[in-house]
């Protein structure tokens, strides 16, 4: 872990790649989360921004920033930060030299969404919110309250579990970086754990 120059989470998320066929798309979401403010959020604009707050989402802005090279016009119109783009492209350089140093095979899940969200589940099980009868989400660990914040793809779906990556702090704490994940999945990774912890827990 010590040898990806990301946070501990991202360095473990990494290393257990291998094990879904998936080391590719999981480089370039580590790489956008590791930047700040890839995308731009003008507060005159914020009925036009698209939802955002997601991996997928997130995965879908790199590649049409690759295959349009950075056009300065579609960051533009798109609100992509292009400036804190071009440094995802290093740092997902650096993690795949990495990887390749240490013999970990290079593989893609070819958008396969469903895998990206099983691998989530399994490697950041750890920051695992559930919704509440109330509408609102508690972490797992500690239980404190939390919302999904309101620009994300997520705020009026209101899916039973979610894996976050980011927590914004406003005039309340709000999970940002977000993805839906199915409870079979973080029964299979962390049983025990989740049987104590999940509401919908199985008897």
């Amino acid at each position: 872990m010590a040898a990806f120059p990301v946070e501990p989470k991202f360095a473990k998320t990494i290393l257990r790649s291998p094990k879904f066929q998936g080391p590719e798309e999981i480089l370039t979401i580590v790489s956008l989360l590791s930047m700040d403010n890839v995308l731009c959020n003008p507060p005159a604009w914020r009925d036009e921004v698209p939802g955002v707050g997601n991996h997928i989402i997130l995965l879908n802005i790199y590649w049409a920033f690759k295959n349009i090279g950075g056009n300065k016009y579609w960051c533009k119109e798109n609100f992509v930060n292009g400036k804190n783009m071009m440094p995802v492209y290093e740092v997902r350089a650096q993690l795949r030299e990495i990887c390749l140093k240490m013999s970990m095979p290079i593989m893609s899940l070819r958008g396969d969404r469903e895998s990206i969200h099983l691998f989530l589940a399994h490697s950041l099980f750890m920051s695992t919110t559930e919704l509440q009868p109330d509408g609102t989400y508690a972490i797992m660990d500690t239980q404190q309250p939390m919302d999904i914040h309101p620009l994300s793809v997520f705020f009026h779906r209101k899916p039973v579990c979610v894996v976050y990556t980011e927590l914004l702090y406003t005039n309340k704490c709000y999970l940002w970086d977000i993805c839906m994940v199915d409870t079979e999945w973080l029964y299979e990774a962390a049983p025990e754990y989740f049987l104590r912890k999940l509401r919908t827990a199985r008897i």
